[in-house]
């Protein structure tokens, strides 16, 4: 009886090995998800439901009123490299991604 509890040790502590390795350095610096909103308050949003995976940016300022930001060349880099974009229209009914 004595030689089965040193197995579920050894058992234990391979378990602990391999959840450790699984949590390592190369796991946790996975390439962050490029995310563009179009405004701030979707940038919040996005950011606290991504944290440090996601890198957000927003088309319109704060002060800006969205429907009327003039497009930049720079926006349209920004939309290619971006991995999600979150819009929202409230007029037709709803949140988009």
């Amino acid at each position: 009886m004595n030689s089965v509890v040193p197995k579920y040790g050894l058992l234990l502590a391979a378990a602990a090995v391999l959840a450790a390795s699984l949590i390592s350095p190369a796991t946790t610096a996975a390439k962050k998800l490029n995310v563009v909103t179009a405004t701030t308050d979707l940038a919040a949003l996005a950011q606290e439901v991504g944290g440090d995976r996601i890198s957000v940016e927003a088309i319109a300022k704060g002060y800006q009123d969205p429907h009327y930001v003039e497009a930049k060349p720079s926006f349209l880099l920004k939309l290619r490299q971006a991995d999600l974009l979150v819009v929202c229209n409230w007029k037709s009914g709803g949140c988009r991604r």
